[in-house]
């Protein structure tokens, strides 16, 4: 009986990886997510600590309404020049054959 019994308890945990690897392939596969989530990339602060990259509305907005040609003008202290270079990694990193 005690082998059934881890014999079931083995296929819940491979039940439930099966569904944490689901629920991270969703996670991954949404550049929304991926760039506003603030558990995929890390930033430094002006500290010098290393920090969750969480984007501020402007840089939401920015996400949400970007265009292939976008001018952000007087764009000096609102992150952008951050948040633009975390898309350009991201966007390395998911897309194939690619440069920025």
């Amino acid at each position: 009986m005690d082998k059934i019994i881890e014999a079931g308890e083995r296929i819940a945990r491979a039940r439930s990886k099966e569904e944490q690897l689901l629920e991270i392939k969703d996670k991954w596969s949404d550049r929304l997510w991926r760039l506003e989530s603030g558990q995929f990339y890390k930033i430094k602060d002006k500290n010098g600590n290393v920090v969750p990259y969480i984007p501020n509305e402007n840089q939401k907005g920015l996400h949400r309404k970007q265009w292939y040609r976008n001018i952000i003008v007087k764009a000096r202290q609102l992150g952008f020049s951050t948040d633009i270079e975390i898309q350009g990694l991201d966007y390395c990193l998911f897309n194939s054959n690619v440069t920025v």
